[in-house]
């Protein structure tokens, strides 16, 4: 099982969060203005994974905005809102994956590597968490983690 350890020392930084305020929810933080994928960690426990393939910054505002005015409403939204409801906070973390890495080849084949990561993390870290996943994933993940 990966720790949020495991994940910082993998190279994700905490970079900012999600807390109460009078507005319902405050975005703190310094975020890059690359490609990369964050984290929202409650009590030091990975939530939800996401991923964005141009600025970390303007994909964070743009929950905020959609918190904020509560136009969206998937899981992940609907988490954040019920965290900061009960006066936590979201941590945030990220990792960036500069453009000329966002693909490589294997075996000629070319590899996206932000989607792969994304997928990877969701798939392993996926109890309970904000990232939709539909049963068969889910029976898929528990029969390779019995044979690990």
């Amino acid at each position: 099982m990966l720790s949020l350890a495991d994940l910082r020392s993998a190279g994700f930084t905490k970079t900012g969060a999600f807390s109460p305020s009078a507005n319902s929810v405050d975005l703190s933080g310094h975020f890059p203005d690359d490609p990369g994928l964050y984290l929202f960690v409650v009590s030091r426990k990975v939530m939800y994974v996401g991923k964005t393939e141009r600025s970390l910054r303007r994909r964070l505002r743009a929950y905020e905005t959609g918190l904020r005015t509560q136009r969206h409403r998937r899981p992940v939204h609907t988490g954040i809102l019920e965290t900061v409801g009960r006066g936590e906070n979201v941590e945030i973390y990220t990792l960036v994956i500069a453009p000329e890495h966002q693909f490589f080849q294997r075996k000629g084949l070319p590899v996206a590597y932000l989607i792969g990561l994304e997928a990877g993390l969701i798939e392993y870290l996926d109890q309970g968490s904000w990232n939709p996943s539909s049963a068969a994933i889910r029976a898929k993940r528990a029969r390779l983690l019995r044979n690990t």
